[in-house]
């Protein structure tokens, strides 16, 4: 059962994996330039009402569910509202609050580090500007 804020979250992936495949090749040329793709989308609710910190789902059959379609596409639900205690909830915590307190609480070294490199660009004025630039465009 779907319980989304966003209730075209399921087609918005669809729809974001059909621009990626059209993007790739052009009509009538063949497909073998597909690559694999993964669509992420980073909730800040849980859109499966599972509480779950991560979702992620391929095409199966579902008949016998060992059987894939083989089509290489992954959409990959990340929800910060989960309640299982997995290696991604650090990460989860910290993109909902992005900030000084819940770096130093984590214990994640990716957090850390991922922390380390937004202050830093945050204190570089150069990387404001070109922020600034790519706004504005």
């Amino acid at each position: 059962m779907l319980c989304c804020k966003d209730e075209e979250l399921l087609k918005k992936a669809r729809y974001f994996q059909c621009n990626i495949d059209s993007d790739i090749i052009l009509s009538g040329k063949r497909c073998t330039k597909l690559k694999k793709s993964y669509i992420i989308f980073i909730c800040t609710f849980d859109p499966f009402s599972d509480g779950r910190h991560i979702y992620t789902f391929e095409n199966r059959c579902l008949e016998d569910l060992s059987l894939t379609l083989g089509d290489e596409t992954t959409e990959i639900f990340l929800s910060t509202k989960g309640k299982k205690d997995d290696e991604i909830k650090d990460f989860l915590a910290y993109i909902e609050n992005s900030t000084d307190t819940c770096a130093q609480q984590t214990s994640s070294p990716l957090v850390r580090a991922i922390h380390k490199r937004v202050t830093e660009i945050k204190l570089d004025k150069d990387m404001e500007l070109q922020y600034m630039t790519l706004l504005q465009r």
